[in-house]
């Protein structure tokens, strides 16, 4: 996922960079890694979702500096909150997963 979103900060437009990382949130968008068994799988996993957590920090922090983002909440811990959101957005109906995707962008924007 952390390469994902990283690619996005490089193909598409400033004005699309956070819709499109919100997209990439819903199940299916990015393939999620299932909870490891062993110590070695779960530093991996942790490794990986930092990861995908500074990747967005980096989409939001390119938002703020257009001005388009919500300036009340830390931009880590708007990050941080996406991730947790794309586990959460795993157990919603598919069709709620729009209307989701959409509550987060205005929530952001605020």
């Amino acid at each position: 996922m952390a390469r994902d979103l990283a690619a996005l900060t490089i193909t598409e437009p400033p004005s699309r960079l956070l819709d499109a990382a919100l997209e990439r949130l819903a199940p299916g968008a990015v393939p999620t890694t299932p909870r490891p068994a062993d110590k070695t799988r779960a530093l991996a996993a942790a490794w990986a979702h930092e990861q995908a957590r500074l990747a967005m920090q980096e989409i939001l922090d390119r938002e703020a500096r257009r001005g388009a983002l919500r300036r009340d909440l830390p931009r880590p811990l708007l990050a941080w909150l996406l991730i947790a959101a794309r586990d959460a957005l795993a157990h919603e109906p598919p069709d709620a997963l729009d209307e989701r995707v959409q509550a987060l962008g205005r929530f952001l924007r605020d």
